[in-house]
């Protein structure tokens, strides 16, 4: 841009490489083609990976959240409830919460119970294996998947129920999760790659 009087002024906008669509890119550069585009994606990654006070309330306000839902998931996952009212009732107590504790803010939750079905071949996804006349059974195994967005923080809890007590290669598995958890959590310290406990 030119100012009479002045020299020219550079403008360079900063974006997101690794998320902006190229359709959406395109657009920008023809709207502004005085504009330097600018990739940043690794500049802002390097801000993200420290967080304020202020955003680390807001990450656990939003993994609150999601344990309020899973605690819910929990108290009403019963043999013979209906899955489709199932997911309602959790995603709707999630939505008060955030509702009464952060009622001027932004927010977005997902709940997602879904069963393991041999004849589906599927393990997930409420939309995928729940019908509306689906009900929860005894020895299913249910992946929850519970998240919350809020004011642009996200919260997330994924876990694995069994209804009714796991036995055999069920109990056998879960206890193996639990093992390796452990040992997960025990090597997790400042300098280690998360590649390397993984």
């Amino acid at each position: 841009f030119k100012m009479a009087g002045m020299s020219p002024i550079v403008v360079r906008i900063g974006f997101e490489e690794a998320t902006l669509p190229v359709g959406l890119y395109r657009a920008m550069a023809e709207a502004a083609p005085a504009v330097e585009l600018i990739a940043a994606s690794d500049l802002l990654d390097k801000v993200r990976l420290v967080k304020s006070s202020e955003e680390i309330a807001l990450i656990r306000a939003a993994d609150a959240i999601c344990d309020l839902g899973q605690q819910v998931a929990l108290d009403l996952i019963r043999p013979g409830r209906c899955a489709d009212r199932l997911n309602n009732q959790v995603r709707t107590a999630m939505a008060e919460a955030c509702f009464q504790d952060h009622p001027d803010m932004p927010f977005v939750v997902h709940a997602d119970v879904g069963l393991h079905d041999d004849k589906k071949r599927i393990i997930h996804s409420e939309w995928a294996t729940w019908g509306p006349t689906d009900k929860v059974r005894q020895g299913q195994i249910l992946a929850t998947v519970f998240s919350a967005w809020l004011w642009g923080y996200s919260g997330n809890v994924e876990r694995a129920i069994a209804v009714g007590e796991p036995r055999g290669r069920q109990r056998e598995l879960f206890e193996l999760m639990v093992e390796m958890n452990e040992k997960a959590i025990a090597m997790v310290r400042p300098g280690v790659r998360v590649s390397d406990i993984d």
